[in-house]
C-alpha cells in the first residue's frame, strides 16, 4: 500500500498525524524509500502492532478508533503480514531423461547415488572454489525434516568437485550472457540477418524491445553477481525434500541500484539447495548433462535472485495452455504459472514465449537458463 492511499484511509479530520499513527506513516515512507528491505518491513510492523495496543487501551479495540473507519490499519497489517511469509519453495519437476529441457537432466536413477570416500566436506560455511557449504539444519529449514534412514552424510571430495565444476561452468555462461546484453542494450534495432547472439535473445525473450532489453540487462548483472559473491550451497540430500530435489531456491530478490550512481549491487548470498539427483551420477559425464545442468542451476538462480517465476506455455498460436496467479504486470506473482510443473521450460516452449508473450518472457526463469546456457555452448567452455 502507498503512503497516499494510507493517509487516505486513515485520514481524520482537524487531527494531527503524530503520535502512533505518526509512526507508521514515518515507517511507511521508509519502506518505500529504496531498498524495500525485510528489515523496513518489521519495522513497519512493529509500528503497526504498537498503534493497535495503544488504540485498544483506549477503546477497548483498536478498529473503534476514529482512524480506523476505513479500515486502513488492518488492510496495511494483512498485506504487511502477507509480505513477512516466507516464499513458497519453488520445486523442480521429475527428472526424465530429455536433453534441452532445463527442468529435465538425465543422471540416472536416485536408487544409484553413490556411498562417497572418506575426503568429505560437512563442515558450516566451508569455503570452496566460490561457494559456501551449509549442511541441512532443522531448526533454519524446518519446511522439511531429516530422514532416518540411507542418511550419507557430508560431501565427497567427487562430490564437492561435481558442484565446484557446475558453479564454474554457470560462472562461465552468467559471464557470457551477460557481456552479450551489453553489446545487445547499445544497439537501436536488431541487425538483418540478427546476430548469433541477437538471434538467441530473440528466441529467448521476444523480438526487439528497449524497455524490455534494459530489464533483461539488468537482471543479467544481478545473476553475475550473484555467481561472482558466490552462493550458499544448503546440503539437503538427507531430508525428504533432497530425496527428490534436484536444486532448489526460495523466490527473492537480491539486487538493489544506488540512486546516486545507479550502480547494482547484491545484497547478500544467495541460498541454493542441491539434493541427492544432483549428485546421482557417479561417472561426472558432463559431455550429456553440462547445458541442461547450467541452464537448471541459472533457472534456480533466477528464482532466487531476480524472484523470476515458472511461467506456462502458449501454443503456436499463441493461446495459453496454463492459467497465471496474476496478469497484472506490477504483481510479484506476474505470470506465474499456478501449478509448476507446467511451465514453459524447452527450447521451444520458451521461443513460443518470447515470440507470443515477449512481457511473460522476461520474468520466466527458464528465459534466462536457456540464454545463459546458449551463450556457453556459443562461446564454448
Amino acid at each position: 500500500m502507498t503512503f497516499a492511499a494510507f493517509k487516505k484511509l486513515t485520514a481524520k479530520n482537524f487531527s494531527l498525524r503524530n503520535g502512533a499513527i505518526g509512526d507508521i506513516d514515518a515507517a511507511l515512507k521508509a519502506y518505500h524509500t529504496p531498498p524495500a528491505t525485510k528489515d523496513k518491513l518489521n519495522t513497519l510492523k512493529q509500528a503497526i502492532d504498537a498503534f493497535k495496543q495503544v488504540k485498544n487501551l483506549k477503546h477497548g479495540n483498536y478498529t473503534q478508533s476514529g482512524r480506523e473507519g476505513k479500515s486502513g490499519v488492518t488492510l496495511l497489517g494483512t498485506q504487511v503480514a502477507e509480505a513477512l511469509k516466507p516464499a513458497p519453495l519453488v520445486t523442480p519437476s521429475t527428472l526424465v531423461s530429455a536433453h534441452g529441457n532445463l527442468r529435465q537432466v538425465q543422471q540416472g536413477p536416485v536408487g544409484a547415488f553413490p556411498s562417497g570416500t572418506n575426503y568429505r566436506v560437512g563442515a558450516e560455511n566451508t569455503r570452496m572454489e566460490g561457494w559456501s557449504y551449509a549442511p541441512f539444519d532443522p531448526v533454519e529449514f524446518s519446511w522439511t525434516s531429516a530422514i532416518t534412514s540411507g542418511f550419507h552424510g557430508a560431501l565427497s571430495l567427487t562430490q564437492t568437485s561435481r558442484v565446484t565444476e557446475a558453479l564454474r561452468r554457470t560462472k562461465m555462461a552468467l559471464g557470457f550472457a551477460h557481456r552479450a546484453m551489453v553489446r545487445i542494450s547499445k544497439v537501436t534495432s536488431f541487425s538483418s540477418p540478427a546476430t548469433t547472439e541477437e538471434a538467441l535473445y530473440i528466441s529467448s525473450f521476444g523480438s526487439y524491445d528497449a524497455r524490455r532489453i534494459a530489464r533483461v540487462m539488468r537482471n543479467f548483472t544481478v545473476l553475475k553477481l550473484a555467481i561472482d559473491r558466490g552462493p550458499r550451497i544448503v546440503d539437503m540430500r538427507d531430508t525428504d525434500y533432497g530425496l527428490r530435489c534436484y536444486a532448489a531456491c526460495f523466490r527473492g530478490t537480491l539486487g538493489q541500484t544506488d540512486g546516486g550512481t545507479g550502480q547494482v549491487s547484491v545484497l547478500s548470498a544467495l541460498t541454493v539447495f542441491l539434493g541427492r539427483a544432483f549428485f546421482v551420477s557417479g561417472t561426472m559425464n558432463y559431455g550429456d548433462s553440462t547445458d541442461a545442468t547450467v541452464g537448471t542451476l541459472v533457472h534456480e538462480f533466477a528464482h532466487g535472485a531476480i524472484n523470476a517465476v515458472d511461467v506456462p506455455p502458449v501454443d503456436a498460436s499463441g493461446t495459453w495452455l496454463h492459467a497465471r496467479e496474476s496478469d497484472i504486470p506490477t504483481d510479484t506473482n506476474f505470470g506465474a504459472s499456478t501449478d509448476n510443473s507446467v511451465q514453459a521450460s524447452t527450447a521451444t516452449t520458451v521461443r513460443l514465449l518470447g515470440q507470443h508473450k515477449p512481457d511473460y518472457a522476461i520474468v520466466n526463469a527458464d528465459s534466462y537458463g536457456q540464454f545463459a546456457s546458449g551463450m556457453l555452448r556459443h562461446y564454448g567452455g
